[in-house]
């Protein structure tokens, strides 16, 4: 009679055995499913900032991202600005511009995102650059890592490490959308595999919601499943949180409407945070009943009128608080509109912007902190 154990090592060692599978079966996967009863404990909403009004903090183009960091300032990224980033008070003060365009030390070409790094210092990723330019808290300029790869999305992770979002694909056509970058801006390690067929094009798992987790790790889901994946801090898979509700089925249209006629856009898992006591907080953008309504005019050079899709225009956006503990939903709050994502990528206070356009034109950014409160006749939630 075959040994079991050495029967699948065989398997394995003549490679009739993928090994993937074989990680998979160890890993721990949580199912959520139905809604927050409500009973518990709530989402307090509480405005705190606004960006972009008076002349100094005037914001140019669309913002791409907001930051805050350990002194508790706004960092706004805009395309098509000369500066890397606008810097605000928590407030919403203005307080300064940073940086200049060009290649040269403490220059950037075209800034995506800044993290504090846990020792302190403020790491800019410059995509235009292809590197991380680093600065003191006091925006001194320090050193910078240029980066072997082109990512789509960048983070530190608590115990200091450079995560990113990038395709690549192995040797056997399989892709590797994640990957650990070492001290010298080299992929060290590569994780996140998607064995194909693809559920969707590669490209579309560039685009990931990802934070950084408690353990040292990252959480992160492709767009297009609420599903939230644990990677610990050598890239290997430790837990998966699957949210089962009718509203949201896996599925294979990541995209936003191109014409009315067109039918309901898919929901999207549009981004992750994850709090000090370890929950997991989850902004979805869901079809509003009158998504149609989000197109409007746009004339093109040659003076054709068509219809352009305005994806604020098509969304809701649901947050969720998920206790991968007790593999519970606590509490779910609907916000009638699409907002721009959660600001930052660290563990702690859960904050959201959205981008908003004032009577005369000018963009502008909202800012709210959302916490988690127990009503009265809880006494379990802390």
């Amino acid at each position: 009679m075959w040994n079991t154990e050495l029967m699948l090592l065989l398997l394995i060692a003549f490679g009739l055995f993928p090994c993937d599978l074989l990680a998979q079966r160890a890993v721990d996967r949580i199912v959520i499913s139905g809604e927050p009863s409500g009973d518990s404990c709530r989402i307090e909403i509480q405005h705190v900032a606004r960006l972009g009004e008076g002349p100094d903090g005037l914001i140019i183009g669309w913002p791409v991202r907001v930051v805050k960091d350990s002194r508790d300032r706004w960092f706004l990224f805009e395309p098509g600005s000369p500066s890397a980033a606008k810097v605000y008070r928590y407030d919403g003060g203005f307080l300064r511009s940073l940086g200049r365009d060009g290649q040269g030390p403490g220059e950037f070409r075209q800034v995506a995102f800044v993290q504090e790094h846990p020792e302190g210092t403020l790491n800019f990723f410059d995509w235009g650059n292809g590197r991380i330019s680093r600065f003191t808290i006091d925006f001194d300029y320090l050193d910078q890592l240029r980066l072997a790869v082109q990512p789509i999305y960048l983070l530190i992770t608590s115990e200091g490490r450079v995560v990113v979002s990038a395709i690549r694909l192995d040797s056997g056509g399989r892709a590797l959308p994640l990957h650990l970058i070492n001290s010298n801006g080299r992929v060290s390690t590569s994780f996140g595999t998607i064995i194909p067929p693809y559920p969707s094009s590669p490209g579309n798992h560039q685009i990931r919601a990802m934070t950084s987790s408690r353990e040292g790790g990252i959480w992160e889901g492709t767009l297009a499943n609420y599903e939230l994946r644990h990677w610990d801090r050598d890239g290997e898979l430790t837990l998966v949180v699957e949210r089962d509700v009718p509203w949201f089925r896996p599925h294979r249209d990541p995209a936003t409407r191109t014409d009315r006629r067109s039918p309901s856009p898919k929901p999207k898992l549009q981004g992750i945070r994850q709090d000090r006591e370890g929950r997991l907080w989850t902004a979805v953008y869901l079809p509003q009943d009158d998504w149609r309504a989000g197109f409007f005019p746009d004339t093109l050079p040659s003076g054709l009128v068509i219809e352009s899709p305005l994806e604020e225009g098509h969304y809701d956006t649901r947050i969720e608080v998920l206790d991968p503990k007790t593999g519970t939903a606590l509490a779910s709050v609907t916000l009638p509109e699409a907002v721009g994502g959660f600001v930052g990528a660290g563990v702690g206070d859960v904050y959201v912007y959205a981008q908003h356009i004032s009577a005369i034109g000018e963009p502008f950014v909202d800012i709210w902190l959302l916490k988690l409160v127990r009503e009265p006749s809880d006494q379990g939630v802390r």
